[in-house]
């Protein structure tokens, strides 16, 4: 049997910001034209936001980069989830960004 947990974190300052920026990049560029596209990558906001079913590249991107998106350390296991308006915004950082409220300068 597998222990498969879910941990809730209380996401610092930087990564809200972070979220907010790449929603308000996503909703310029557009979406996938899929009926509820919700999500956007922050590794590609400029991809717009898209869906579960879309399958988009910048989903496979963020899963495969090894690196903290808001500093040059190596990334958390796994994928964040932070919400900016109606939009989850996914991106990966390390244990000391995920709850930091400064960014890396």
């Amino acid at each position: 049997m597998s222990d498969e947990r879910i941990w809730t974190v209380v996401l610092g300052r930087a990564v809200r910001e972070r979220a907010v920026q790449a929603a308000a990049e996503a909703r310029v560029a557009g979406c996938c034209g899929h009926s509820g596209a919700i999500y956007v990558s922050a590794a590609a906001p400029s991809a717009g936001t898209w869906c579960v079913d879309c399958g988009h590249h910048p989903l496979g991107d963020l899963l495969l980069t090894p690196w903290c998106l808001l500093c040059d350390g190596i990334a958390r296991p796994g994928i964040t989830q932070a919400r900016a308006g109606a939009l989850e915004i996914l991106l990966r950082t390390c244990d000391h960004c995920l709850t930091t409220d400064t960014p890396a300068p």
